[in-house]
């Protein structure tokens, strides 16, 4: 496997710190981080399903606020964050 090495956008990068910040105690590393971001794509209300097919941008955003998506839609923005957080990510 090769590991991603694309630098993660700005957004991305302030989304991931935040999601750092937010939980009491010392930042989360290693699985706790990956559950952190997991949990973070997960927090919409109702989950309806469906490509988004779009940029990354636009898809965290139907995934966080509309419940959109597949799990490729799911992996794709999981490995994005990953990354801004300082996750190894392989592809």
């Amino acid at each position: 496997f090769k590991q991603n090495q694309q630098q993660p956008s700005a957004s991305y990068r302030a989304v991931a710190q935040a999601i750092i910040a937010e939980g009491p105690g010392p930042p989360p590393q290693g699985l706790s981080l990956a559950i952190a971001l997991s949990r973070h794509l997960m927090s919409a209300p109702t989950r309806t399903g469906g490509p988004i097919q779009s940029s990354l941008d636009d898809t965290y955003r139907r995934i966080t606020q509309k419940g959109h998506g597949y799990c490729a839609d799911f992996t794709r923005v999981f490995s994005g964050l990953a990354v801004a957080a300082g996750l190894p990510v392989m592809r």
